[in-house]
């Protein structure tokens, strides 16, 4: 049963998060009058005698070559690139970035003796649970109730003894616990002006995959993305680092690579209007929510899978057959996946209520495009979706 006050927070929800991207998008709908129409010539003809200057990327992030991934540091670009999109992860949190807030909340809890806010947290709702998951295991485990009973028909007076015994409590203690104490301190307490909060160091940045911070690089150009020595690396300079592999040559970009494979899939998805997030959770590459993180679970288990439709030459370089050991490469490509494995990996994902997406990304052939060295040659590339669902014979039958 929908109650109105989860009406409310789902419609607060929604209205936090109803800008899908982090640019501008175009809100007024198409008008074919006269009037729009000689507005729209005059206002073409003022654009194109009075060209504004490109929109300059408001977000700025840092490359981090031995993590492969990109640092978001300043709080409203983290916020921004959360909420618009849902992109990265708060490195101090489950999902969103919430440490500032949670430990802002916990010293007002301190001061004040109470939460000034009702929600909970992702972080404090699973700490909650698992609390209520242990309280249930003591009460369900056999003979807990026999074994409590005797406790505590065992257990000595321990305050009787206490009190012949020990010197008697302070006048501020013994006075603390009265009801004419804790009606004057309650009082006290509403009146007084809160206290105010410490300042705090935010240790959190967002941390965005590889084909996250691509993606808002390249595909939307709203991301700027330093080096450690602060300098402003270039889409190429980004490309050439994200696709370089240890130990392979800087100058060869195999059309295979890792990256580009994966960042074909994602900026695909994405393209479609999915909110795509790293699968690694659920043995997957990607998983695929409709609206996003916050608004239901995902729907789609995505498995990335690079296909050539013509066998590629014997001389043509290839990630899958590179190797550490010829210090051309890593294997950061696997080797095809077994059925067994398939099967498994989709059992786990119709356990949680997932359906299984098999991306062939089709590689072009080497006589098309020799070296994948330029973003530019990404509308090469051509995707292939296979859905695929877990046969049970009670439910499909007939």
């Amino acid at each position: 049963m929908t109650t109105p006050s989860s009406k409310r927070s789902a419609k607060s929800r929604f209205l936090h998060y109803s800008t899908p991207l982090p640019v501008a998008l175009a809100t007024k709908s198409v008008d074919l009058s006269v009037r729009s129409l000689v507005t729209f010539a005059f206002r073409s003809v003022y654009r194109f005698l009075h060209p504004r200057p490109p929109q300059v990327a408001t977000h700025h992030g840092i490359f981090v070559p031995f993590g492969q991934c990109v640092w978001i540091m300043r709080r409203d670009d983290m916020d921004d690139l959360w909420r618009k999109g849902f992109f990265g992860k708060g490195t101090l949190s489950r999902s969103e970035p919430t440490w500032m807030s949670r430990k802002i909340e916990e010293l007002q809890r301190d001061m004040n003796g109470a939460p000034r806010s009702h929600a909970m947290s992702l972080e404090q709702i699973t700490e909650q649970r698992r609390k209520q998951r242990r309280t249930s295991k003591k009460k369900t485990r056999p003979g807990a109730s026999e074994a409590s009973t005797v406790n505590t028909s065992t257990q000595p007076d321990i305050n009787h003894t206490a009190s012949a015994t020990s010197p008697p409590p302070p006048d501020n203690l013994a006075q603390k616990d009265t009801p004419s104490a804790l009606a004057q301190s309650t009082i006290h307490d509403i009146h007084t002006p809160p206290e105010t909060v410490p300042a705090i160091a935010d240790l959190e940045h967002v941390q965005l995959s590889l084909q996250e911070a691509f993606f808002l690089a390249y595909g939307l150009g709203c991301l700027k993305i330093y080096d450690t020595q602060e300098r402003e690396l270039s889409l190429q300079d980004l490309w050439m680092a994200f696709v370089r592999v240890p130990g392979a040559p800087s100058s060869t970009v195999v059309t295979d690579n890792p990256f580009v494979v994966q960042y074909v899939a994602y900026h695909y998805y994405r393209s479609r209007g999915w909110v795509a997030k790293s699968g690694i959770k659920f043995g997957v590459d990607l998983v695929l929510y409709r609206k996003g993180p916050v608004f239901h679970h995902a729907e789609f288990a995505v498995i990335v899978i690079p296909t050539h439709p013509d066998p590629p030459p014997s001389d043509h370089p290839s990630s899958a057959d590179m190797n550490p050991a010829s210090g051309s490469s890593s294997n950061l490509i696997s080797p095809p996946h077994s059925w067994q494995w398939l099967l498994g990996v989709n059992r786990v994902c119709s356990q949680v209520k997932k359906t299984i997406i098999l991306c062939y990304v089709l590689i072009p052939s080497a006589a098309e495009l020799p070296s994948a060295d330029s973003p530019a040659y990404l509308d090469k590339y051509v995707v292939r979706e296979v859905v695929l669902r877990r046969w049970i014979p009670e439910r499909n039958r007939g």
